[in-house]
């Protein structure tokens, strides 16, 4: 950050910057993407990011403001536009250029028509009033997905389940990740979680008339049932994260091996404590059974107990 942006826009023990500095610093990264940091590993601190400062902040929000001590304080400073990277006002426009090659050009052109979708399923979800129809507006929904499902081979999704299709869309950002367009990318996925929310606010906000529909057996009520999904969606949704979780790995192990030549107990801090606890539990017990003696007899051992050896 520029001079001292840093202890002005994110200074220490400022509850009502944290939101405000996580979104900052997910913009700074997306400017070392791809040259030191792998596309899809952003994706996933995206995924991360997104969630902690649209779901968990809120509710740590919300939570906070029941203590007599937050009680006056003014939450959530706005992000300065130097640092903004993020726009949902209106989708992004696509324009062919003649120096992309087809596969690109395709994960492009993709991505705007997605864009362009979830916009128009905001407007129709927001304007359902509480005396119109649930079922008609679910129909209206099918018509703007259904297209995808039948004529976008990348997504081989159910057209009578928006979340066969949801799941299924991790595909297309894979496909992203390879043209190394990074703000692109970064639109997409928090375009797809935005939505999501979104539907799930409107299944929460008329869950009875849901109920109704899901017990008639209707298409409609067939169509946000999550229940509904593929197994080959969902496949795709899972190769999706193990594909981040790998570039994740790839990245953090060097670096803390590197760091903890240095100075071990700084790199300690970057681990959970008790999942490490564990795993050090386990790898004691792993060696224990591979050095004891044949025909000895090992116990396994209660967490939080010493490992005891048994004749």
């Amino acid at each position: 950050m520029d001079g001292q942006d840093g202890p002005l826009h994110c200074p220490r023990h400022s509850l009502k910057h944290i939101k405000e500095c996580v979104v900052i610093a997910s913009c700074l990264l997306q400017s070392q993407v791809p040259q030191y940091l792998e596309m899809s590993m952003y994706a996933s601190f995206l995924e991360l990011m997104d969630r902690f400062a649209e779901e968990a902040w809120p509710l740590i929000e919300r939570g906070l403001a029941k203590e007599s001590n937050f009680r006056s304080i003014t939450m959530d400073e706005q992000v300065p536009a130097k640092y903004q990277c993020d726009s949902f006002s209106h989708p992004q426009p696509f324009v062919a250029g003649l120096q992309v090659d087809e596969e690109t050009d395709s994960a492009l052109a993709m991505s705007a028509v997605l864009a362009s979708k979830s916009d128009i399923t905001h407007k129709l979800l927001d304007s359902h009033m509480h005396n119109m129809s649930v079922k008609a507006t679910i129909s209206r929904v099918m018509e703007v997905w259904r297209p995808l499902c039948l004529e976008a081979k990348i997504f081989s999704c159910d057209d009578g389940n928006w979340w066969d299709f949801h799941y299924s869309s991790h595909r297309q950002t894979m496909a992203l990740m390879q043209t190394g367009a990074v703000s692109t990318m970064r639109a997409e996925i928090r375009t797809r979680l935005r939505l999501e929310r979104r539907v799930k606010a409107f299944m929460s906000a008329h869950a009875d008339s849901f109920g109704d529909l899901i017990q008639s057996s209707s298409r409609e009520g067939a169509y946000f049932d999550i229940t509904k999904k593929s197994k080959a969606s969902f496949a795709t949704w899972k190769e999706y994260g193990q594909a981040g979780k790998k570039a994740m790995h790839n990245f953090v192990l060097p670096y803390s091996r590197a760091t903890a030549a240095v100075n071990a107990t700084r790199a300690m801090v970057w681990f959970d404590q008790v999942e490490f606890g564990k795993f050090q539990r386990d790898q004691e017990l792993a060696i224990q059974k591979a050095e004891r003696p044949a025909g000895a007899v090992c116990c396994t051992p209660v967490r939080g107990m010493p490992i005891v050896q048994l004749p």
